[in-house]
């Protein structure tokens, strides 16, 4: 992550940082591996919306706290996997404390879960003194979970294999982004079990050109912009479909399902017109929030 550069002292006991959603700009699935998962082809593009971490080193003991009833404080939460996969690189069996202050909603297809882990892998190995060098950090952040690793770098970045092996690609720039949830969660195991059967297929050839120096948010990128598992998705949760049409039809240059859902966002290049079309949703959707790209993963 580009934030671990920025080292702390070692006695230093609490970091911050934040932890932002992402998008699929491209999701292109292969092929079923012979380890049970898929092959993919995806561009992921963090944002502005996001949570916020706060890890503190404690004597002993093991607690995550939040700000909302739907977020697990057991091990069943990333952010708890995470902190235990760094106690078992590392040996270092300090306490510590995780507080999340969640804005991502939930099985959303934002990698909030996957964000918050890269979050606390980051932020505990950089209140240590960078113990795990960043190849081994990686390989811990593979072994949490596909999305994990692209948390590591953020900003535009093209996720192959399961989602381990990562190229950074040049950011087309700051676009404005409309994003509607349903108001449930989606099942990304669901959401799979619905593609049926896959035919392998070759990946699109021409990603890293359409992400090339000063390409912007233009014809190249949106000619490209696919994701496989958004017919499952509509098929399973019409509405979310419903979704998709109404920010084409209120002014989106391209309007598409993140991940495997059940967030829809809208890219918006003209003017005032995310803006408006933000507050119109407000009015009609559980859940709505006018965002923006991230070209890098910051610290606070």
């Amino acid at each position: 992550m580009r934030a671990g550069n920025l080292r702390k002292p070692l006695d230093v006991k609490q970091d911050e940082i934040f932890s932002p959603a992402k998008i699929n700009i491209i999701l292109k699935i292969l092929g079923k591996r012979d380890d049970g998962y898929h092959e993919i082809q995806s561009v992921m593009q963090t944002i502005a919306l996001g949570d916020f971490i706060r890890v503190r080193i404690t004597a002993a003991g093991r607690v995550i706290t939040g700000n909302r009833s739907d977020i697990p404080t057991d091990r069943s939460n990333l952010a708890w996997q995470a902190a235990e996969a760094f106690e078992n690189a590392t040996g270092i069996r300090s306490g510590w404390e995780i507080n999340i202050r969640k804005n991502i909603p939930v099985a959303a297809g934002l990698g909030g879960g996957s964000s918050n882990a890269a979050a606390v892998l980051s932020a505990l190995n950089r209140m240590h003194g960078d113990p795990v060098k960043a190849s081994e950090l990686h390989r811990i952040a593979a072994g949490l979970g596909s999305d994990v690793p692209f948390f590591l770098f953020g900003g535009t970045a093209l996720a192959e294999g399961r989602g381990e092996i990562i190229t950074e690609l040049e950011s087309p720039g700051i676009i404005d982004i409309v994003l509607i949830n349903p108001g449930f969660p989606v099942s990304t195991r669901r959401i799979y079990g619905a593609l049926g059967d896959l035919t392998s297929h070759p990946g699109i050839p021409n990603i890293r050109h359409a992400f090339s120096r000063n390409s912007g948010w233009s014809g190249p990128v949106f000619t490209i912009m696919d994701n496989d598992l958004e017919p499952a998705v509509i098929r399973e949760f019409p509405v979310i479909g419903t979704i998709r049409d109404w920010l084409q039809e209120n002014g989106a240059d391209k309007a598409m399902v993140s991940g495997s859902g059940g967030t829809v966002f809208g890219l918006f290049t003209k003017g005032d017109s995310a803006w408006e079309t933000a507050e119109k949703a407000k009015r009609l959707f559980a859940w709505s929030t006018l965002s923006r790209t991230r070209a890098e993963t910051e610290r606070l």
